[in-house]
């Protein structure tokens, strides 16, 4: 027995497919959800009270639930070993039915429409005429203690710009021409034989990359000169079918004109296997300030919105470390933790702790940091001058390796804090913490907060905060490597 989901998935990647199937997959989401879905939407569609179909229903079971009801919710329909299941139906009054899915989501998006095919295919096989379709999504302007609506509802999908589409939704699927009964035997195949082997698509790396990728490709045994590893290249794969093997090897006119690009050539055509723009790194270095700062957060992201001023897939912040390192080379460390609504409790400490002057160092600024003081900063107006003076003294450390200032063949592509820091360090001392990255850290964020036993809360925002202080403790190695290779002391 296979699902639509499956069907969906083995157009994406057939090897994908399989392992979904068979939940192999990490089940956590990636977005905190304090609130049951369902429980808003049915009572915003009026429909709390519609009956029920259960996990393993037939196509009858489900008819005789609309043949006594005209409503459903979790309705099942099943042809030829698939199973499909419409969130909601109700009959019209011409007597056909119009089929309602609630989507997670702020921007519902056009992808939706594969699931919806399927399940009217399935539905119209057990004599049921689906003519309408609508969704209920998460209205992305809705701010908690607000006047906007949480849910929206309407017939059309979004663009990826947030724009909609101007056919509605059964207008665009009247236009999809599918053979079902091709891509069934296709999905089946790939989902009930042995798994099926590796195969690049675009699945692989978008929107970000697949959590089977290294598995499938075996990139451990690929040398660290590989032409795999060339970053940001769309035509990586080709080169390498071209014969074109190690980086070494590239031809000018085939890069894309990255200057990180050129680094990683240049790196494996240097006998010391790096690549180092003294030049560059001088300028980056030229502005700091004493007392340098190192600063890192640990956030969760809200699916729905748990406290005022918050709105959808926002994130709370509950950990910051930070290490200040004076001109003498003495280095003091403070650190936040905390549950609940602690965002101004984290301010406060924050400015508490930050030194006055100097520049604060941060990775990947413009995606972490930066970004979550700003969307402090607007739900708390009244610290929003001392955001913005921090935000300007802030200094992007991930710069010098993401511009191709500096790359080490041993990165193999990678330019992530802990992939750099034994390029310093000789070693990896994530490799020894409970808490070792941040998918970590949420988890186990989310754990301390569901925990009624003061022990295990403890015990966990402890993990949290070593894992915190160690990434502001990598920062300022990284600083410092890279200094000693401006001085010659490598």
């Amino acid at each position: 027995m296979i699902h639509v989901s499956d069907i969906n998935h083995t157009q994406q990647c057939p090897r994908l497919a399989w392992k979904l199937n068979r939940h192999l997959m990490p089940a956590e989401p990636f977005a905190n959800s304090i609130y049951s879905f369902s429980g808003l939407y049915l009572p915003y569609l009026g429909a709390s009270n519609w009956p029920s179909g259960q996990a393993y229903d037939s196509s009858q079971d489900t008819l005789a639930i609309l043949k006594e009801h005209k409503k459903g919710i979790q309705l099942r329909f099943e042809k030829e070993g698939l199973r499909g299941r419409i969130p909601l139906l109700v009959q019209k009054e011409d007597g056909s039915w119009k089929a309602i899915y609630p989507l997670r989501s702020v921007y519902p998006k056009e992808k939706e429409l594969d699931t919806m095919l399927w399940n009217k295919w399935l539905a119209e096989d057990a004599g049921l005429q689906i003519t309408e379709h609508e969704i209920v999504w998460i209205n992305s302007q809705f701010v908690e203690g607000g006047q906007e609506p949480l849910l929206l509802k309407g017939r059309h999908l979004m663009k990826k710009r947030g724009q909609f589409f101007e056919k509605n939704i059964d207008e665009m699927l009247a236009e999809k021409d599918v053979c079902f009964e091709e891509l069934l035997q296709q999905a089946k195949l790939a989902v009930e034989q042995e798994i099926p082997q590796p195969a690049k698509c675009k699945a692989c790396s978008a929107p970000r990359r697949c959590s089977f990728y290294e598995e499938c490709f075996d990139t451990a045994s690929l040398s660290d000169d590989s032409i795999l590893h060339l970053c940001s290249s769309a035509q990586r794969q080709k080169i390498f079918e071209d014969g074109i093997l190690y980086l070494k090897d590239m031809p000018p006119f085939k890069m894309e004109g990255l200057p990180l690009q050129y680094a990683q050539v240049q790196a494996a055509q240097n006998p010391s296997g790096r690549f180092v723009d003294r030049k560059g790194l001088q300028g980056f270095m030229k502005d700091l300030q004493y007392p340098l700062i190192y600063l890192d957060f640990e956030w969760d992201t809200f699916l729905f919105p748990p406290y005022p001023r918050m709105k959808p897939f926002d994130v709370l912040c509950f950990q910051f470390s930070m290490h200040v390192e004076q001109e003498d080379g003495s280095l003091s460390h403070f650190s936040f933790f905390a549950e609940g609504d602690c965002r101004k409790a984290f301010l406060e400490a924050l400015f508490a702790d930050l030194p006055k002057q100097g520049t604060i160092l941060v990775y990947n600024m413009e995606g972490a940091e930066k970004l979550r003081l700003q969307q402090l900063g607007s739900q708390f107006p009244e610290f929003q001058e001392q955001i913005e003076q921090a935000v300007s003294r802030m200094k992007d450390l991930s710069l010098p390796f993401e511009q191709g200032l500096f790359y080490d063949l041993s990165q193999r592509g990678k330019s992530s804090l802990k992939s750099i820091l034994p390029l310093f360090t000789g070693e990896d001392p994530y490799k020894n913490l409970e808490v070792g990255n941040g998918l970590d850290a949420i988890y186990a964020y989310r754990k301390a907060c569901a925990s009624q036993d003061p022990q295990v809360k403890e015990e966990l925002a402890q993990a949290i905060s070593d894992y915190c202080a160690m990434d502001t403790l990598a920062e300022y190695d990284v600083l410092h490597g890279l200094q000693n290779i401006l001085a010659g002391k490598e």
